[in-house]
């Protein structure tokens, strides 16, 4: 078992939030809370997800590189590692954070 560092520094506090479908998978949200003992400075978080750093396989990459575009007037980008790697990004935000209901994204 792995020990924090900074435990005796730093008290804190997770709870969970929920396990929910998003994407391809089920993700757990957390809420957690930190206390700095020495300067008496509280930090709380609004959610904590563990989200893969890479997109998971998909059949079609389009949904992704329409997202992975700056503005809806661009043309649709084309079809390479980073490009999909932007989508990817603003997906998971999108889904995670801002429209949880419309998972199939």
């Amino acid at each position: 078992s792995s020990v924090i560092p900074w435990t005796d520094e730093i008290q804190f506090e997770t709870l969970t939030a929920g396990t929910f479908n998003v994407g391809l998978s089920r993700q757990t949200f957390y809420e957690t809370a930190f206390f700095h003992v020495a300067t008496k400075s509280l930090v709380v978080t609004d959610a904590v997800a563990q989200i893969p750093l890479s997109p998971p396989a998909l059949l079609d990459p389009s949904s992704l590189l329409l997202l992975s575009k700056r503005s809806t007037a661009d043309a649709m980008p084309d079809d390479t590692p980073a490009g999909r790697q932007d989508g990817w990004e603003k997906l998971a935000l999108l889904v995670s954070y801002f429209f949880p209901e419309h998972e199939e994204l």
